[in-house]
């Protein structure tokens, strides 16, 4: 146990643990955090619960004054950004819609695992009061 070499290489060990350890808990936290987010409104939906979905893009003009409308309007909603290709990817599949019926800002309300109503490309306050209205999803 006192032999030079064998403290030497235990301690490279102990070092190589150290840096492992380092650089895969972050990692580790990230991925859990990315997964945790999808995962929840995936089984939200699986659960029969009421979801309401809106999908934004990054350079769409309407998205925030809708999401500011949606907040006022007192509408739990779950926000998908599409540039958030496994988590919009994620949405396609478990509603088994395709990408082209989705042009930002769209409302999907879903219901039982199904798609009740959906508004698409919304420009208009008054259409959106409207649909929130008629299937009372303010709480």
């Amino acid at each position: 146990m006192n032999d030079p070499e064998f403290i030497e290489l235990s301690g490279r060990y102990i070092l190589g643990i150290l840096v492992a350890l380092i650089f895969c808990i972050p990692l580790f936290f990230f991925f859990k955090n990315r997964w945790a987010v999808s995962t929840t409104w995936i089984d939200k939906v699986k659960e029969n619960e009421e979801v309401v979905f809106l999908v934004t893009g990054n350079d769409c003009t309407n998205c925030k004054k809708i999401e500011n409308e949606l907040n006022d309007l007192l509408v739990e909603y779950t926000l998908i950004n599409p540039n958030k290709v496994n988590e919009y990817e994620d949405l396609l599949k478990v509603l088994d819609i395709s990408k082209d019926d989705i042009i930002p800002p769209t409302i999907i309300y879903v219901k039982e695992e199904k798609i009740v109503a959906t508004l698409v490309e919304i420009d208009d306050t008054e259409e959106l009061t409207l649909f929130v209205d008629n299937y009372q999803l303010s709480r």
